[in-house]
């Protein structure tokens, strides 16, 4: 019997997707602050003269996240080809990306990355409405737009790091199921330490040993806290850590 464990993730990958939302959240945030300061400096700065949706119109164009979602959607296809083709090249086979699940990955991407720019927007523009309403300074709106930006880049890391898992063992197990092994099985490699959630230690305690393994076309399944998480493969929760490995003949 064979063992085959997915590779990690590319790391390099990861870490420029994550310098591109830096930028993204980061360029929304300056240009907010640049406009308080120029409504402040005009001394128009009050509720009776501007209203948020004005400034909103203004900031618009910095919230776009076509780019950046196009952007982080060709990386998480890449992954997934090359998750795909480090494990077919173990085995000696080509690898051939599954067309369907490339179209997952870029369209849910997609709709995760424009969903959580307009959140953000959200939260500006809220912030702007009850900064005027309630007559606060410059100063408190631009920090308070600080703080909304910092939220953001930690909601950007960990979409960033369970979406690049996701692809990754996405290709692992497309190009094992094209591999034409035979009594081929899955279980998990779990990271253990203080920062092990307990559904992929759950996991770990009933898919964490190849003894445990489960045939490909099963779904790994456990209790927690009265829920149920299931999945064909990690991840399993936000920023989840966890691979696949294989048994194979």
């Amino acid at each position: 019997q064979r063992i085959l464990k997915t590779q990690k993730s590319n790391r390099q990958e990861e870490k420029k997707a994550l310098r591109d939302f830096k930028a993204f959240f980061s360029l929304a945030a300056k240009q907010s602050k640049i406009e308080l300061d120029q409504l402040a400096a005009q001394g128009v700065f009050n509720k009776a003269l501007v209203s948020p949706e004005d400034i909103i119109k203004k900031l618009e164009k910095y919230f776009d996240a076509g780019p950046i979602a196009t952007a982080f959607g060709t990386a998480i296809a890449g992954q997934y080809a090359s998750s795909g083709e480090n494990t077919s090249q173990f085995l000696n086979n080509g690898f051939q990306p599954n067309e369907d699940e490339l179209k997952f990955l870029k369209d849910y991407n997609l709709e995760l990355v424009t969903k959580q720019s307009q959140a953000e927007l959200d939260r500006i523009k809220k912030q702007l409405q009850l900064g005027i309403l309630n007559n606060q300074s410059v100063i408190e709106m631009k920090q308070a737009i600080e703080r909304i930006r910092k939220t953001a880049i930690n909601h950007a890391e960990t979409l960033v790091r369970t979406e690049f898992n996701r692809a990754n063992n996405m290709g692992s197990m497309e190009a094992m199921r094209q591999s034409g092994v035979e009594n081929l099985k899955k279980y998990l490699i779990i990271t253990r330490d203080n920062r092990t959630s307990k559904i992929c230690l759950k996991e770990h305690k009933k898919y964490g040993t190849e003894k445990q393994a489960i045939p490909m076309e099963k779904e790994f399944k456990v209790f927690v806290d009265g829920r149920s998480y299931t999945g064909r493969g990690p991840p399993f929760h936000p920023s989840c850590r966890t691979v696949v490995a294989y048994t194979f003949d």
